[in-house]
């Protein structure tokens, strides 16, 4: 982190002083006094700020991006999981039928996953090996049970299907679709249908964080122009506006990038070494 603050200031100072100095030299025909000791100012500010949103995502990644990125949930892991499945009745013919149990409802069979390495491996069932799939042989998952990290209890968090009213199929969104999930039936928690090891966890604290933090750009960014460097307070607004949407759009993804880099896992890691070149090592 002290390295980004450090190549983030000495950008700025060196910005903020070209931009100013030219500028108000353009405009007011003048500079403003103490020129590189405000611009140090101003990059100091701005620049401190930057590295703290920085920190922030390390942190939790994507929870607190800028306006056109930001998540607005947190997530937690979970490696194992009960999936429940319909089973589709072959005995009938031109409509789509599910097997049903003595209560007239889908009949559930449920099968256990686990995942079958690190963090990152595929979920396979524990005892015949498959991997999952959500539809298979006329097998469709309609649910998945697990126990979120800390609860007490499994929960079960149910499919989300598109019906065919002519034929009573059942089929998932398409991909790309934001309804393609397993939802919790009382909560707001879902599993991505193609993510299978991650549970959402919306947040509102998350999304007036974000957008707290995201208005906050622009204060800073202000007052670096208009106290700071004695832009005139329109003037001073313009390049606000600028300057904001460079930051978001530009600088942002770039000082978020080093700390969403995918770790490896400490197998992952140890192969990695030993199949690294003797000349690289050396």
């Amino acid at each position: 982190m002290l390295l980004t603050f450090a190549l983030v200031f000495v950008a700025l100072f060196a910005l903020l002083w070209v931009v100013t100095a030219v500028g108000q030299a353009y405009f007011y025909e003048q500079t403003v006094s103490r020129l590189p000791l405000r611009a140090a100012g101003a990059a100091l500010l701005v620049s401190s700020f930057l590295t703290f949103w920085v920190f922030l995502d390390r942190r939790s990644p994507g929870k607190y991006d800028t306006f056109f990125e930001f998540a607005p949930y947190s997530t937690t892991g979970f490696h194992e999981f009960d999936a429940v499945r319909w089973e589709a009745n072959p005995g009938n013919q031109g409509k789509v039928e599910l097997k049903k149990d003595a209560a007239g409802k889908p009949a559930e069979v449920v099968t256990h996953f686990k995942r079958s390495g690190g963090k990152t491996s595929r979920f396979v069932d524990d005892k015949a090996g498959k991997e999952f799939v959500l539809s298979d042989g006329g097998m469709l998952t309609a649910a998945v049970v697990l126990k979120p990290e800390g609860a007490a209890e499994a929960v079960r968090f149910d499919a989300v299907f598109r019906e065919d009213k002519r034929t009573g199929a059942k089929t998932y969104p398409s991909k790309g679709n934001e309804d393609r999930r397993f939802a919790e039936p009382t909560g707001s928690r879902y599993v991505m249908l193609d993510q299978p090891g991650v549970l959402y966890i919306p947040s509102t604290g998350a999304v007036i964080l974000a957008l707290f933090i995201n208005l906050m750009l622009y204060v800073v960014w202000f007052g670096a122009f208009w106290p700071i460097l004695r832009f005139g307070a329109g003037f001073a607004f313009l390049l606000t506006l600028a300057f904001g949407l460079i930051t978001m759009l530009a600088v942002m993804p770039v000082l978020f990038k080093p700390g969403r880099a995918p770790k490896l896992e400490p197998e992952a890691a140890f192969n990695s070494a030993l199949h690294t070149p003797h000349s690289a090592r050396s």
